[in-house]
């Protein structure tokens, strides 16, 4: 009734979006994910985080960080593997709409084939 039907809410470019956000934020996410788990020992054999030495490992503080930290690995290998997925199944998804949904993987590559066949010289 409010929306016209030029802006229906498409699932699959939906997904595409969320995915190529995901692509730009997966070295960051990585890298923050794994800072809890970085501990360094103090010559009084206490042990801190490498990027934040005023937070003991083992701490309350800590523990919460790992939390966090595990989670955000969790989601960066769900994505990973969910583009793994994706690249090997994207060729059978050719002409469906489920291509749509990983648009932002394969939209900057074309196939190695079109190399080979514009450097063959004719003889």
């Amino acid at each position: 009734c409010f929306v016209q039907r030029g802006w229906a809410w498409n699932v699959f470019k939906a997904f595409s979006t969320v995915g190529q956000f995901l692509q730009v934020g997966f070295t960051t996410m990585t890298s923050l994910s794994m800072t809890p788990f970085m501990c360094y020992r103090h010559p009084t054999q206490e042990e801190s985080i490498l990027k934040y030495p005023d937070i003991f490992c083992g701490s309350p503080e800590h523990t919460t960080m790992k939390v966090f930290g595990s989670l955000l690995i969790a989601m960066a290998s769900t994505f990973l593997v969910g583009c793994c997925y994706a690249a090997v199944k994207a060729p059978g998804w050719s002409g469906t709409s489920k291509l749509t949904a990983v648009r932002f993987l394969v939209v900057r590559f074309r196939p190695v084939w079109l190399d080979v066949e514009y450097k063959v010289e004719p003889v």
